[in-house]
């Protein structure tokens, strides 16, 4: 299944690059201060906190101005990366399996896919991607293990370099850093294209800002996120000028949260519903039940802010 860059041409990825690249280079919307949990002193997990430091110390412009605008995404990075960790454990003691990899789609300069393989110390490699060329230069600055990899290209492009070919040249978990929106609606296309680069056993993680089925609920949602979490690192007028310049744009790629999940599902026979923060979620999904399940109970608890709830969607299970 190939693609070129022709059949994205007029998607919101790339009428928004000078945007983008304002963005990545630090021209444009840089945070007033960096973005630090609030549940950094108090959390127990060494794995968590070292995920959160390495993010926090070691990210760039872009990375930076993508956690100051989606609340608790920083959180949620260290819940997530530390289970990957102890996962990569108990993979290697009791299947001696041994090789983890991970795909961050589009995820600006990489800082958790770097983050998960600093705290596994190489043990679970990772490989970045980015079309944006101002996220590169962050990469190469802060990368600190050569197991940590980028490829300044769209995700449809980089995956060629990482089909099915063999099991080496495939990935153990892909995470779609919130990219797939910028490139329009069609999530099956895109999740297709995304597997080709997935082991057949691997771990699909779609982070994506969902329609609610209620407009009413989402623009709440929206409300609270400016309120309680943009605030906190940009001005009135620079949440107007990215509301203005991008963010109407990206609502023309966004789907219903169902829709995502029954398209999950479909492809892979098992997703659930990991998180939320707004009107982000998180979904996950696997053809090996057994291994996504292993996954999901070495997750810690959730952390969010306060001013933010669950979804009642989250901790929901579709099996095909």
């Amino acid at each position: 299944m190939n693609y070129s860059v022709t059949e994205f041409e007029n998607a919101a990825m790339f009428r928004l690059a000078d945007q983008f690249d304002g963005l990545a280079t630090g021209r444009n919307q840089v945070p007033s201060r960096r973005v630090s949990s609030s549940f950094r002193q108090e959390h127990t997990d060494p794995l968590w906190c070292q995920t959160h430091d390495v993010i926090v110390e070691k990210s760039g412009a872009l990375f930076q101005h993508f956690l100051a605008s989606l609340p608790c995404i920083l959180e949620e990075m260290c819940r997530v990366n530390a289970a990957l960790a102890r996962l990569q454990v108990v993979e290697g003691i009791e299947q001696n399996r041994q090789g983890h990899s991970f795909f961050a789609l589009d995820a600006f300069d990489g800082s958790q896919a770097r983050a998960l393989t600093y705290i596994t110390k190489g043990a679970f490699a990772s490989h970045t991607c980015s079309p944006n060329s101002g996220n590169q230069a962050f990469f190469e600055l802060y990368n600190e293990c050569q197991q940590a990899t980028f490829a300044q290209a769209p995700f449809f492009e980089a995956v060629k370099d990482h089909t099915k070919a063999g099991p080496k040249d495939a990935f153990d978990v892909i995470y779609e850093t919130a990219a797939f929106q910028f490139y329009g609606k069609d999530r099956r296309k895109q999740i297709d294209i995304a597997d080709q680069a997935l082991k057949d056993d691997g771990i699909m993680i779609l982070l994506e800002k969902s329609l609610r089925g209620d407009p009413q609920l989402f623009e709440l949602e929206e409300d609270r996120k400016d309120d309680f979490h943009k605030t906190k690192y940009f001005s009135a007028q620079e949440i107007a000028w990215k509301k203005h310049q991008m963010l109407e744009s990206m609502h023309d790629g966004l789907v219903e949260l169902d829709d995502l999940l029954s398209v999950a599902s479909e492809r892979y026979e098992n997703a659930c519903v990991l998180w939320n923060g707004g009107n982000f979620f998180e979904i996950a999904a696997c053809r090996d039940k057994s291994r996504l399940e292993k996954f999901t109970s070495l997750l810690g608890g959730i952390c969010l802010d306060q001013g933010f709830d669950l979804d009642p969607q989250v901790g929901r299970w579709v099996t095909a």
